[in-house]
């Protein structure tokens, strides 16, 4: 999450301080979806793999060891930390606004500045990666924030 916000951030900068083309906003969609992408593959294997321990080892530990305190964490995790949908909000809250807003901003402020035909075809391809993120985000927030 900092890469992205990190590249994303140097990019405006560049543009920012008016030593290369405003045109570069462009790059900001692609860039910001790459690597919230990147991050969510991250995400869902850090809970996958979660719940292969919890579901898988965690038993057998337990049958084998005779004590269900083994391998407790991912069940503490579910059961506590998980469910408590109120204390994930905010983290929630703010990935939710900084990952959808940061390529807006870039497909926003680049518009004035898209003279050549292709310009206006690598916004639009943007547009199109920023909806699928957007979609993305908003079915990894449901599933973490109540599931």
């Amino acid at each position: 999450m900092s890469l992205n916000i990190s590249a994303n951030t140097a990019v405006a900068a560049f543009v920012l301080s008016q030593r290369v083309a405003p045109q570069l906003l462009l790059v900001i969609p692609y860039l910001s979806v790459a690597l919230g992408m990147l991050y969510q593959t991250y995400a869902n294997h850090a809970r996958y793999m979660g719940d292969y321990i919890n579901d898988q080892l965690r038993p057998i530990i337990v049958e084998q060891a005779g004590d269900n305190r083994l391998f407790g964490w991912e069940q503490h995790l579910r059961t506590r930390l998980y469910q408590d949908s109120i204390s994930r909000l905010p983290m929630r809250a703010a990935f939710t606004l900084i990952v959808p807003l940061i390529p807006a901003v870039g497909l926003l402020w680049s518009i004035p500045y898209l003279h050549p035909a292709w310009y206006w075809l690598a916004w639009c391809g943007g547009l199109a990666l920023f909806a699928v993120q957007v979609v993305s985000w908003i079915k990894q927030s449901w599933e973490f924030v109540w599931i």
